[in-house]
């Protein structure tokens, strides 16, 4: 989850709650971190702070949202109101939560807001992010959590080609510095080596996924480059 608020003390607080009740939190003032974060991230949700917003706060959840479709989950006073029918325009906004509230209100409206991103569903297979479940035409199978973590990454961005050092910065946390290099400037035979447990995940994902393996539907290989999900239809 990300936390966009102006005051430091409100984010601090914020974070400290949600991470008692065990959410992942990246909490941030700083737009531009905040932005680069969800280069790297997939939140499930925004939550935003109006206390003493500007015109910056619009700025950067547009900017997030062009990376990837967030519901925001919005804090504010009755004066911010109006503020609020601006990101409704503007955004999905699961709900709104006015001050003065208890954290049950709070922690009520971040679960409505989680349940609404729960599924993920292209073609004829979905995602339960809640109970790392694929389900499939061919039944239900549970993942291993790097499983989990690398068709979650595919699946919330379907259609983009991602590398092979992306994947594995992004599931295992690899060095940045030590996957991001062109794998045409590898050696075929040492990128094997390197990659070779990200190689196994996929084998594994494709068995379950694909009615045919060899002749995936679902999770193709750019040769040489990476791996891009989408529903290029039954083969």
């Amino acid at each position: 989850m990300f936390i966009l608020a102006t005051r430091k003390t409100i984010l601090d607080t914020l974070a400290a709650l949600l991470r008692d009740v065990g959410y992942e939190v990246v909490a941030e003032r700083n737009r531009r971190r905040l932005v680069r974060q969800a280069r790297y991230m997939s939140p499930d949700v925004l939550l935003v702070d109006l206390a003493h917003t500007n015109t910056e706060m619009l700025e950067t959840c547009h900017a997030i949202q062009r990376r990837i479709r967030v519901p925001l989950v919005l804090i504010g006073s009755e004066s911010d109101i109006p503020q609020m029918d601006s990101f409704r325009e503007a955004f999905h906004v699961a709900d709104e939560v006015i001050r003065p509230f208890e954290n049950e209100r709070l922690l009520d409206a971040i679960e409505k807001a989680f349940d609404e991103t729960r599924w993920l569903e292209i073609g004829d297979v979905r995602l339960d992010r809640r109970l790392a479940v694929l389900e499939t035409p061919r039944g239900a199978f549970h993942l291993r959590p790097k499983e989990f973590l690398l068709l979650e990454l595919l699946m919330r961005h379907p259609g983009r080609l991602f590398t092979l050092g992306e994947l594995a910065h992004r599931v295992w946390e690899w060095d940045e510095d030590y996957v991001n290099i062109d794998p045409d400037d590898e050696d075929p035979a040492l990128r094997k080596k390197k990659y070779g447990t990200l190689y196994v995940h996929i084998r594994w994902l494709r068995k379950k996924l694909e009615a045919n393996p060899n002749r995936p539907r679902y999770l193709h290989t750019v040769r040489g480059k990476g791996y891009v999900f989408e529903d290029r239809g039954a083969m």
